[in-house]
């Protein structure tokens, strides 16, 4: 008997601390893009295209949204990096950097495939950011070459861009053209129809509640 509650107690626990994964937020007409390729703006050549073909692949592993040709696509997504920059970290006696750390920005928008000249967003996530570190002394055996730094650096900037257009909420958006699609978000209770509660499945918290909701009293007539 033992044994039984304990099994039980442990899955109520297991299920209890199951977070729910990040709601999508876009429109739900929108459900495949075409990538452009990204303008860079920073000082380091010929990641732009680097960055584009990793957002591809991101976006394709994550599987909420299609990776389409131009004229099948709902959406077209632009980007911008706007900064790469590669700070040293910790320095040895001799005053060789013994780590480094990169720090790579991008601003990407979402254009309906009618605006050829993509002048007027729906809607834009700006400074999306990423910082990879690693160890730069190339005396040491587990140092990492800068080409692969970049390419990790890139890499986690795609997967960051990946989740901001598919789960946050933009910097900027056109009038009219959101709309919160799918459950509500984490700490949003809705009234359970039919009944006068709110329905707090969805609350960032291990515990369940349900929240009686005051009832108003229609105003009694004067005599």
């Amino acid at each position: 008997m033992k044994r039984v509650l304990l099994v039980i107690g442990t899955v109520a626990v297991g299920i209890a601390c199951t977070r729910i994964p990040p709601v999508r937020i876009l429109p739900s007409h929108i459900n495949s893009i075409y990538i452009v390729t990204f303008e860079n703006r920073s000082y380091e050549p010929g990641i732009e295209e680097k960055l584009t073909k990793m957002t591809q692949e991101e976006f394709l592993l994550d599987g909420r949204l299609d990776v389409s040709v131009r004229p099948n696509a709902d959406a077209i997504l632009a980007g911008k990096i706007q900064k790469f920059n590669v700070l040293s970290g910790r320095f040895s006696t001799d005053d060789f950097p013994l780590s480094s750390e990169i720090e790579v920005v991008a601003d990407v928008s979402l254009y309906d495939p009618s605006d050829r000249k993509r002048e007027k967003p729906l809607m834009t996530w700006e400074n999306i950011d990423a910082r990879y570190s690693y160890v730069s002394d190339a005396r040491r055996i587990i140092q990492k070459s800068t080409e692969d730094a970049y390419e990790e650096a890139l890499r986690s900037l795609a997967r960051q861009i990946v989740f901001a257009v598919i789960t946050q909420r933009p910097t900027k958006i056109a009038p009219g053209v959101l709309t919160v699609s799918g459950p509500a978000p984490p700490g949003t209770p809705q009234r359970i129809p039919g009944t006068k509660t709110l329905d707090t499945r969805f609350l960032d918290t291990v515990t369940t509640t349900t929240e009686l909701v005051p009832e108003t009293e229609p105003a009694k007539g004067k005599k």
